[in-house]
Parts: structure tokens; sequence; C-alpha cells
């Protein structure tokens, strides 16, 4: 199952509000999938779940440099402590949930859904 969940942490990529954020999904994306309300996945407001997430999968360093070369500097000018220990650097950082809860891996923004196909139909035993 995929699950989404709305930031607005990072350059303001996420202003709508409530059902607003769905329908523009479902709009733009034809997503399928759930999308909670807008939460925060980083500092002292960090939803529960993102803080579990963070450190049962840390940070591992960037996708690739190409992200590297792009986020880095916008990190270290705008959000210098999302630099810092596990913090999410940036939208669409994903996480891959075995079936029994336990946190398989993180992958950063830089890898697409498509990338991680393979390592779901393994946990899936397809």
């Amino acid at each position: 199952m995929i699950f989404g969940f709305p930031c607005n942490q990072f350059k303001g990529q996420e202003p709508l509000e409530g059902m607003e954020i769905l329908k523009h999904y479902k709009d733009q994306f034809d997503i399928s999938f759930p999308i909670s309300v807008k939460i925060e996945v980083n500092g002292s407001n960090t939803d529960p779940l993102y803080r579990f997430l963070k450190k049962k999968a840390p940070y591992n360093g960037f996708g690739s440099f190409k992200e590297k070369a792009i986020l880095y500097p916008i990190l270290k000018s705008s959000y210098p402590k999302y630099l810092e220990d596990n913090e999410l650097r940036w939208n669409y950082t994903k996480f891959l949930v075995a079936k029994g809860g336990e946190i398989v891996e993180r992958f950063e923004p830089s890898v697409k859904p498509k990338k991680i196909e393979k390592r779901i139909k393994e946990l899936l035993e397809l």
C-alpha cells in the first residue's frame, strides 16, 4: 500500500490545505492511494510517524551527485538544520515498510518509485 503525507516544509511546495490537497493530487497525478492531512516531517513538530521512520531508517547520503548539486546549496542557505542527523532533505523521500511494520529502507527524493518496484516485489514474494 502506498500512503502520501503532504508537507509544506520544503520551499512552500504544498500550500494547499485539507481536501484541496487530495483534489489536486487526484487531478494532477491521478493518484489512487490515501493521502494524510498535512504534517511536518522535520523540526520540533515532527509527526510521530516520521520521528519513528527517521530513527529506524537513517539518512544515508544524497541519492545522486546531480541531486546533491541541486539540493545541497538550497538546503545549506535556506534549511541548514535539514543537513543534520536524519532530517528529510526534501519532498518525495520514501520509506519502504514490510508487512509486519519493519522499516526496510529509506529512499531519497531522486529515487523514482519505479526503481523501488523490484524491492517491493521481493518483500511481497512476487
